[in-house]
């Protein structure tokens, strides 16, 4: 993306973002850097004070705005899957325990044996 980014510049002969940023004495390192920077900057939806000064160029922030977009929604998408996933899990979880429970209240099962039964199935979670 980065170098693309500068690709885009040099491409044009109208005015770029390296000649508007007044870079245009600047090494290379110092050029591939700050359109590194630019690339992370759009990538994660931030900002930074290189900007597009050529249609081209525009067109190529749109788009990387629009990737760094669906890259961010997909991450989100995903941790919140992941949260539900868990959520869902303690809530089966918590309606077994519920359901034994019951059982035991229902057959009269002893405390001590009930303790044990539980001991058990926490056991058998662990492994």
């Amino acid at each position: 993306v980065a170098c693309v980014w500068y690709y885009v510049a040099t491409f044009s002969d109208s005015r770029n973002w390296v000649q508007t940023a007044g870079l245009t004495e600047a090494s290379i390192p110092y050029l591939y850097f700050s359109a590194l920077h630019w690339a992370f900057a759009h990538l994660m939806l931030g900002e930074m004070d290189i900007i597009p000064s050529s249609e081209l160029e525009r067109i190529y922030s749109v788009g990387v705005l629009m990737m760094g977009l669906v890259v961010f929604s997909s991450f989100v998408s995903s941790i919140t899957e992941f949260m539900a996933r868990i959520a869902t899990e303690q809530a089966e979880h918590s309606r077994k325990d519920q359901e034994v429970r019951k059982y035991m209240e229902d057959h009269n099962v002893s405390a001590g044996l009930a303790m044990q039964v539980d001991r058990f199935r926490k056991h058998l979670e662990k492994t």
